[in-house]
């Protein structure tokens, strides 16, 4: 469970927005008692709770007003592939056409829902911790109380807003990867030796490490006040002139 629990811990931010952020903040009770509060609790659902994926599905949706019996709901069809953590997940939060407009709607959509297919895993080059697979929806049917979307094609603005968050994430980790592989080559570069003494006595692995050094420290504040400006709320328009009196 620690090392479970570890892994959680170092997937979670954009794992976290792109998949589990919508179903405390939009599902209904049942979904956030059922689902969201066993895994906070560590429970066998909290590895599983920060590898939601996320996809839109291009076809639309057709709309199921429910028969004797059988609840109202979605009928979805279509695939996606690279589907972060798609093999490990217990529920997916999908972004698809849904309504007459066929418009993004948010849907929940558990693994044990029949229809939903998971495809072969994606071998990648990096990022093992993430498994990644193709994932499949054959007249896969969600019950309305699986949408997260409080009205049919609210989902675009949902979807740019965690977008834009996601964003400032990917780039601080970024700049906290910079940081670490620059504080290990500084303590590498003062304990390698060539010729008689450490390489970082020479002037091009000098040049080498101020240059990354200078980035990292302009960069920095970049990231900082992007993460503030998001945290703040959004400005009112500056008047124009004609409105505001001025010639």
């Amino acid at each position: 469970m620690a090392r479970c629990r570890w892994r959680a811990r170092r997937r979670w931010p954009s794992q976290s927005l792109m998949g589990a952020k919508f179903p405390p903040s939009t599902g209904n009770q049942d979904i956030i008692e059922r689902l969201f509060k066993p895994a906070l609790r560590g429970e066998e659902d909290w590895r599983h709770l920060h590898d939601r994926t996320e996809c839109r599905l291009r076809p639309g949706f057709i709309r199921h007003h429910g028969e004797e019996g059988r609840p109202g709901g979605y009928v979805i069809n279509g695939q996606k592939t690279w589907i972060t953590s798609a093999p490990v997940a217990d529920f997916f939060t999908v972004f698809a056409k849904a309504g007459e407009e066929k418009k993004l709607t948010i849907f929940l959509v558990e693994k044990h829902f029949k229809g939903l297919l998971i495809g072969r895993e994606i071998h990648k080059m990096g990022v093992w911790a993430l498994p990644t697979s193709e994932v499949a929806f054959d007249e896969c049917f969600v019950p309305d109380s699986h949408r997260l979307s409080k009205e049919e094609g609210d989902g675009e603005g949902h979807l740019r807003k965690t977008l834009g968050e996601i964003r400032i994430i990917t780039g601080a980790m970024g700049l906290g990867v910079a940081h670490a592989a620059l504080d290990e080559a500084v303590r590498y570069a003062g304990e390698r030796k060539q010729f008689g003494k450490a390489i970082n006595r020479y002037q091009a692995i000098q040049m080498r490490s101020s240059a990354a050094t200078c980035r990292r420290r302009t960069t920095t504040p970049c990231a900082s006040s992007a993460s503030r400006a998001s945290s703040r709320p959004a400005r009112s328009s500056m008047p124009s002139p004609s409105t505001s009196g001025a010639t």
